[in-house]
């Protein structure tokens, strides 16, 4: 499952940080760190004007619980389902997938079959047209 379903200003913020504390201490004096600095401070003008996409946040919602429930998951009673509703209910999916040999009443077949299909739809709508390449069947 991927978990990109995160709130952008702190996806951007660990970006931010990520390049200033990692990447730009291994740059030497030069094109790439004034650049890599230009970048930086471009995140970092963003990071408090980007809001999440409600209307894709409500789909995200919906394919998981969608999955939970072919798992056999409780529904969830939330009216407006926020990023740490969504991130619960996934970490609920992930407790009830490590549990499926163990589970008589979830057949491996099934569960590999609804997982495939809610990853198949969320890969497609959470990792960007670039990182797709890697995953082998994705394109653009």
């Amino acid at each position: 499952m991927t978990i990109y379903s995160t709130d952008p200003t702190h996806l951007l913020h660990t970006a931010v940080e990520t390049l200033a504390h990692r990447v730009l201490p291994e740059l030497g004096d030069g094109i790439a760190r004034i650049e890599l600095a230009a970048v930086l401070e471009q995140l970092d003008n963003m990071a408090n004007r980007v809001r999440w996409d409600e209307s894709g946040l409500a789909t995200s919602y919906d394919r998981t619980e969608a999955l939970a429930t072919e798992l056999g998951l409780p529904p969830r009673e939330d009216d407006h389902p926020g990023v740490e509703s969504l991130r619960q209910r996934r970490r609920d999916i992930a407790a009830t997938l490590a549990g499926t040999y163990r589970n008589p009443d979830l057949r491996p077949a099934d569960v590999a079959a609804a997982v495939a299909r809610f990853t198949t739809a969320d890969v497609d709508d959470q990792i960007s047209l670039g990182l797709r390449g890697g995953f082998g069947g994705w394109s653009e």
